[in-house]
């Protein structure tokens, strides 16, 4: 039987994903967690950023939860661009897509409502954490 081109595209694109995640060194992952953690990887290094920080990323998402601070703390750190300690609207816009998230403007812009509790237009840190 021939496969589509359209399954083939889309079981390399997978394959390439699990393959970048191997290298995370991230026990536990699940076949759908590497697969995240691999397009989070392809996405960050095709955005210039390094590995490490690709990799500080996934651990904050799918890390040993005793971690979890610490690493989102790093995380938050690579997101905020203009380093005032806050995320802009602008700079979730940013983070969101390299996270492997595909989320309309609108969306973001509501998701960035419900999360900025304080009503200051900027996430803290405190706040990243419910992202």
């Amino acid at each position: 039987a021939v496969v589509p081109s359209e399954i083939t595209g889309a079981l390399d694109s997978a394959m390439l994903d699990i393959s970048s995640a191997l290298s995370l060194d991230i026990p536990g992952l699940s076949p759908w967690q590497y697969r995240k953690a691999g397009r989070i990887v392809n996405n960050m290094r095709a955005a210039g950023y390094s590995t490490d920080a690709a990799t500080a990323i996934c651990r904050a998402l799918f890390g040993d939860p005793a971690d979890t601070d610490q690493h989102l703390r790093k995380a938050f750190k690579l997101f905020d661009k203009n380093k005032n300690g806050y995320l802009s609207v602008s700079e979730v816009k940013h983070a969101l897509p390299l996270m492997g998230e595909d989320v309309p403007t609108s969306r973001v812009n509501k998701l960035f409502q419900v999360v900025d509790r304080d009503g200051t237009g900027e996430v803290s840190p405190q706040e990243f954490v419910r992202l």
